[in-house]
């Protein structure tokens, strides 16, 4: 089921990312910041932000430094629940360093599934397409399938905006 859901993971961020709209093309808080102004402008209203781990470690690092010294002033991350600008952030490996999304996870985008994932066991002998046997009780081998029919659609491109490189 890890697997499974990693890949849905990363078809979810892939077809977000290649459709979204390209905003700056370098990862910080100022370019984040302006992503969530661009879709606030648009009369869209952000739900997540996307980045990488190692991103992720650099942006809380950058706002930690940043707001530490104005005690008025709320800071920008609240590390512990994964914020930032009051915006759940995901942190994930299926998108690139260097790259983020910004967007309205909520309403422009949606996953379709025609039920749940099944896991199914073979211990006989199942081919594949070909023909060719990948499984032979008779040498003690068991073939795992896990699968689920689902596809990750973006309603409104307008709705996400790529931070990073393209």
């Amino acid at each position: 089921m890890l697997g499974l859901n990693k890949a849905l993971d990363a078809r979810t961020v892939a077809n977000i990312r290649s459709a979204s709209v390209a905003g700056s093309t370098t990862l910080n808080l100022a370019n984040l910041r302006g992503a969530i102004t661009t879709l606030q402008a648009a009369d869209l209203e952000p739900t997540a932000i996307v980045v990488n781990p190692t991103d992720w470690q650099a942006i809380e690092s950058s706002a930690a430094t940043l707001c530490a010294s104005n005690d008025n002033f709320p800071a920008a991350t609240e590390a512990m629940q994964r914020k930032l600008y009051g915006l759940s952030v995901v942190v994930t490996n299926s998108t690139a360093a260097g790259k983020a999304l910004v967007g309205d996870f909520r309403g422009s985008a949606r996953i379709y599934r025609t039920g749940s994932a099944s896991i199914t066991l073979h211990d006989s002998q199942p081919r594949d397409v070909s023909g060719t046997m990948y499984a032979d009780y008779r040498l003690n081998q068991i073939v795992i399938r896990c699968e689920m029919r689902a596809e990750a659609v973006v309603l409104r491109p307008s709705g996400f905006v790529r931070v990073g490189p393209a």
